[in-house]
């Protein structure tokens, strides 16, 4: 377990965490036509950018300003001593489709210019459970009292060209000829971990991974054993029926979650409430589980939220699968 006392988060509806939550707790989406001068193949895409921090932005530049964001949301909410040190581990693009790691570790350091202390980074690029991946890291490196503090989180992009064009030649897209598929979002979300904190928000538990044979990219139907794998002890741990999930209006993910519930249900789970960010914010990629463990911490902050306990869980493209509680303080 590890405390979460603080959390940044920027997307299309918002420029924080508390604005983008209470967009999303509305209902709220603002989906745009994407500007895509760098690929003049690509057909005209509806997306949900956040065009108040990316405008005129791509690649590197793109990304810097969205991680950005979310470290001057977070340093809105707490003061950091200048004598600790704290460890990033980070979700970012997989390698093929974003900058490499050393661009990555610089538009990092740029974006924590103001950020006090000694610092160190992790960037983690196999898909979205990197995320839980950085769970895992951080709650080690804080156990062996390796890092005074630790973020997390993930910031990604799909509303440029490089990440668009290999999603629209496999018709992945949601788009007048193909009705179903993913609209493009992008995001950055940090959550601020301690390894005790009498002001923590939420703890994190000890996140599951398990893997799907059937893939997305093997273009075949999801059996949904690997999912239910990652879940079933999670929620065997800390009963929940509040499920976030990085959903993206894909027929493969639709598939999975078909063969998941009545799994989860027949082992007598209840049938669970389910929350979806790509509804408002399409799809943000790696940093899609960060965003939703970031509106789970609103929700209760607002008092909205369903249960004390959100399950947060994600399906990579490949095989990978992870799922995590997050336990309300």
């Amino acid at each position: 377990m590890s405390d979460v006392i603080a959390c940044g988060l920027v997307t299309a509806l918002g420029h924080g965490w508390r604005s983008s939550a209470a967009a999303m707790r509305a209902g709220l989406s603002r989906p745009w036509p994407l500007e895509l001068p760098e690929v003049e193949s690509l057909a005209p895409i509806t997306g949900y950018a956040a065009r108040h921090l990316t405008e005129g932005k791509s690649g590197a530049a793109r990304l810097g300003a969205l991680l950005q964001g979310a470290v001057n949301d977070l340093l809105t909410q707490v003061t950091i001593p200048e004598h600790l040190t704290t460890s990033f581990y980070l979700a970012g693009p997989e390698p093929e489709r974003g900058p490499n790691d050393e661009v990555l570790t610089g538009i990092l350091t740029e974006a924590c210019a103001a950020w006090p202390g000694q610092q160190r980074a992790a960037w983690l690029r196999t898909g979205r459970t990197a995320f839980f991946e950085a769970i895992r890291r951080a709650q080690d490196a804080l156990a062996q009292g390796r890092t005074d503090l630790a973020v997390i989180g993930g910031v990604d992009s799909f509303c440029e060209g490089q990440s668009l064009l290999p999603l629209q030649q496999a018709r992945r897209i949601k788009n007048d000829d193909d009705p179903t598929g993913l609209m493009p979002g992008e995001a950055a979300a940090l959550l601020l971990l301690v390894p005790n904190s009498a002001q923590a928000r939420a703890q994190l538990g000890t996140p599951t991974f398990s893997a799907e044979p059937r893939t997305q990219l093997k273009r075949e139907p999801s059996t949904g054993v690997g999912l239910e794998r990652a879940l079933s002890p999670v929620l065997k741990e800390h009963p929940s029926e509040w499920l976030l999930v990085d959903q993206n209006g894909e027929d493969y993910r639709a598939g999975e979650w078909g063969f998941v519930l009545p799994r989860l249900i027949r082992a007598g789970h209840a049938s669970p409430e389910l929350w979806f960010p790509a509804i408002s914010l399409g799809d943000t990629g790696v940093a899609a589980p960060a965003v939703s463990a970031a509106w789970a911490l609103a929700a209760w902050d607002r008092g909205y939220a369903p249960a004390g306990t959100a399950i947060v869980c994600a399906s990579s493209d490949g095989e990978a699968r992870a799922a995590c509680a997050l336990l309300h303080s």
